[in-house]
């Protein structure tokens, strides 16, 4: 055959170049539809945050995601009753969180199941100061030696005092010691009335959960489990004079009363002293608004043999079903920095960093609280404690009633903690 013709040629070299220029222009359009560099990861956060709290995250997360395009965050608001149930559904269909706002008593559990990415080398490489934490918070997110989460948010019980009805009975402290704290409750109670009944009781004792009794537990050198989680010991010479001291002020005494809502009975004047969390003062106010703002003083727990109290609050998870492992713990370090922190105390969330306690020192009712914090204590980290709590509950109630003697109940409580362990 004879050579191609030149003009020829140039028609097939044209025709080579419009059809590369073509292919490309089509590979752009392919490519553009089926990948996109700049579309931000998604991280899922769901919490139980009231409303008011939902719509101030709500403003903090917009402006962690303008300082971060390349991540959005979806917030899904769940009802508390509702979210550990869900949860458990969400990681059965592979469906899980990436990062959870979680009760502090829930991480063991979902720990233990395998659920949570451990952070110690995300807490490690990025010097995270675990200091700088309350020791009580951060109690609550180590299992079996690794952290599963870090503390978001944290409260405490202190004591919650009628200042008018203390300088009526001539007392000018609240009570530092048990000792006082029985000597204030007998000047405190009254029949006001003269007909033969109790008007006015010096404490009121709120409940029988551990959130109750296991601060007078701890102040008295007792405790639930042994160092190794695998023998309950509340019904040791402590745990048993720590519960009798309750039952005493209710049946020996009579200087106590055990009851529900005593928030209630506080703010009409039936008990000069209570012990309750931060929430109390705004429940205080529902009632009588100027015994909550000019007749309510708050101060540490009375001290027995040892200073305590207990933790509550929420700490930040990451969910190992997370595809976005850095993503997640970028957001998590969001969550935990001093500004997002100081942002959410203003809507009642207490900080779990101690290099916050000054910052907060000029409001004498948090300060309490934020000193109280130094010795309050988590509930056990056990991932059946949800479980042992009921049993709990149940027994010291009884006694609470006079129902039981204390060690009957304790000794119950202890012989079903321990069938629980062995199981």
């Amino acid at each position: 055959m004879g050579a191609t013709p030149p003009k020829y040629r140039y028609i097939i070299a044209t025709l080579l170049i419009i059809i590369i220029i073509l292919g490309g222009v089509l590979a752009y359009y392919i490519l553009s539809f089926t990948y996109s560099p700049e579309k931000p990861i998604i991280i899922r956060f769901w919490h139980a945050y009231n409303p008011v709290e939902t719509e101030k995250v709500a403003k903090l997360i917009e402006e962690f995601m303008k300082e971060n395009p390349d991540i959005k965050v979806e917030m899904e608001a769940i009802p508390y009753d509702a979210l550990h149930d869900k949860l458990i559904t969400a990681m059965a269909t592979g469906t899980a969180p990436d990062v959870v706002r979680m009760d502090i008593i829930w991480v063991p559990e979902f720990a233990s199941m395998g659920a949570l990415l451990e952070l110690d080398k995300f807490i490690k490489r990025d010097n995270i100061d675990l200091n700088d934490f309350f020791p009580g918070p951060l109690e609550t997110v180590k299992w079996n030696g690794h952290y599963y989460g870090l503390p978001l948010d944290t409260n405490t019980r202190v004591l919650f005092y009628r200042k008018d009805l203390f300088a009526e009975a001539g007392i000018d402290h609240p009570p530092r010691t048990w000792q006082e704290l029985l000597e204030f409750a007998k000047k405190l109670t009254k029949d006001k009335d003269g007909d033969g009944k109790i008007d006015q009781y010096g404490l009121a004792i709120g409940g029988a959960w551990p959130w109750h009794f296991f601060p007078f537990l701890w102040q008295n050198g007792g405790d639930f489990l042994d160092n190794d989680m695998k023998k309950c010991i509340i019904n040791n010479t402590e745990g048993i004079e720590a519960l009798q001291f309750l039952v005493d002020l209710i049946h020996k005494y009579k200087v106590a009363e055990y009851g529900t809502d005593v928030w209630r009975g506080f703010a009409l004047g039936r008990y000069a002293m209570m012990i309750m969390g931060p929430w109390g003062k705004p429940l205080i106010a529902s009632v009588d608004k100027e015994v909550a703002e000019k007749k309510t003083g708050v101060a540490l727990l009375p001290k027995g043999k040892y200073a305590a109290s207990i933790v509550g609050g929420e700490d930040i998870v990451i969910f190992k079903q997370t595809k976005h492992p850095e993503a997640a713990w970028k957001f998590v370090k969001f969550l935990i920095s001093k500004r997002f922190q100081l942002e959410m105390f203003k809507v009642g969330q207490i900080p779990v960093l101690r290099s916050l306690a000054s910052n907060l020192s000029t409001d004498p009712y948090y300060k309490v609280f934020m000193e109280q914090l130094e010795t309050a204590r988590a509930r056990t980290p056990h991932p059946k404690f949800a479980q042992m709590k009921e049993i709990i509950h149940r027994e010291v109630e009884a006694a609470l009633l006079g129902l039981k003697t204390s060690k009957e109940a304790l000794d119950t409580i202890a012989t079903e903690v321990n069938k629980i362990l062995e199981g």
